[in-house]
């Protein structure tokens, strides 16, 4: 579990509550990761390629085929 502060409650519904929220957040993490590896795989540039080049305004064609 992820840090939760100085003090855990001892009330197990705001425990529960807060551990429920750390599970969701690394859930939604991991979709992301997710869709980062599939981007990589389809256009076979990593995100920071990509980025860079959508950003100079040479990258407008999708799955591979760049300036």
């Amino acid at each position: 579990t992820g840090y939760f502060g100085a003090d855990l409650s001892s009330d197990p519904e705001v425990l529960t509550e807060k551990l429920n929220k750390e599970l969701q957040n690394g859930r939604a993490a991991m979709l992301g990761i997710m869709g980062m590896i599939f981007q990589e795989g389809i256009t076979g540039l990593h995100t920071g390629e990509q980025t860079s080049l959508l950003l100079s305004g040479k990258y407008n064609i999708p799955f591979g085929q760049h300036a």
